[in-house]
């Protein structure tokens, strides 16, 4: 609050825009996501033991069941079957509690492999679909088995959310420990990904909100801004004109320092994300992102080429997400 007596004219604007942007802001009510049942999709590739590390962290933390499936197409084949039985062994021998699952029907016209993963997540309501990605030689070597080669069409039908292993080297305990939440207006639903950045996020930890504007808004603003939890106000996302947004970053500023988070909010251009991905190398994160289920649109493109440049897992979260039914 301003002290009338000493202040300027621009003292005195500036806190009437403070005032305005809050009370355009509109705070959701962020529901919190529940993992009983993770759905775990190996494919002998290099990532895939970081699929199950990262499902066994879930599991461990939610006290989840893990359901594991081998999504191959054509007939029974015996090594992919001695290969699903032997990580199902380990997966037992660390105490991760696996739920038995119905074998797919293995034909010459039986499923293809992302129906037998979306059908199995969906019969079976699972909560998280984890998934490894092609990486450096694993296209090459793996074809059509591996998972990675349906991606796009799991992004665009899954109503579950979808988290993509991508890099196998990276350690699933670290990279919980920052977890970056892109929020746009063009994305569905942004309060249910920021739902579950909050879940993830290790205590702690850090939770960085990036916020999506157009150029000409950024122009309005005067430059790309990175502030922490300490300098941002509503004035700047609702200066936006996104009253949604402002209301969203308030309310998990204060949720994030409930849980004992760092909460970072920064506000970049489209044309600064995939440089912002790129430039993930040197630290393992989190990328939470609200999918488009529409494979045509601008928003499912730009999420497939953050996918394709980040070597660090990524997790799609749609606007249908069934498990988004208790406040925070």
């Amino acid at each position: 609050m301003i002290d009338i007596a000493h202040a300027t004219d621009h003292d005195i604007h500036e806190n009437v825009e403070e005032f305005r942007a809050a009370l355009k802001a509109q705070e959701p009510k962020l529901r919190n996501p529940t993992i009983e049942r993770v759905l775990l999709a190996v494919d002998q590739s290099n990532q895939g033991r970081t699929s199950e590390r990262f499902a066994s962290v879930f599991a461990r933390t939610n006290k989840a069941r893990i359901l594991l499936i081998y999504a191959y197409e054509g007939v029974r084949n015996s090594e992919c079957e001695k290969y699903l039985a032997a990580r199902a062994q380990a997966l037992t021998e660390a105490d991760i509690e696996l739920e038995p699952l119905d074998e797919p029907i293995r034909t010459e016209h039986g499923l293809r492999s992302f129906e037998q993963i979306l059908q199995t997540a969906e019969t079976k309501e699972c909560d998280l679909i984890v998934v490894p990605a092609p990486y450096l030689d694993d296209y090459v070597k793996l074809g059509c088995e591996s998972v990675g080669v349906n991606l796009d069409i799991l992004m665009s039908r899954s109503n579950v959310p979808l988290l993509v292993v991508r890099d196998p080297k990276i350690d699933p305990e670290e990279s919980l420990k920052t977890v970056f939440l892109l929020v746009t207006p063009h994305s569905n639903s942004a309060d249910i990904p920021a739902a579950w950045a909050l879940k993830l996020a290790k205590s702690e930890g850090i939770l960085h909100c990036v916020a999506v504007a157009d150029p000409s808004e950024l122009k309005e603003l005067g430059e790309i801004r990175d502030l922490d939890i300490a300098e941002i106000d509503l004035k700047i996302a609702a200066g936006l004109t996104h009253p949604k947004t402002a209301g969203l970053i308030g309310a998990l500023q204060r949720q994030a320092s409930e849980r004992s988070l760092n909460c970072h909010v920064s506000v970049h251009s489209h044309a600064d994300l995939v440089s912002l991905m790129k430039d993930d190398n040197d630290d393992s994160r989190l990328f939470v992102l609200g999918s488009s289920t529409d494979s045509e649109s601008l928003v499912f493109q730009r999420i497939q080429t953050l996918i394709r440049t980040s070597r660090n897992p990524v997790l799609l979260v749609t606007k249908s997400s069934r498990n988004d039914t208790v406040t925070l």
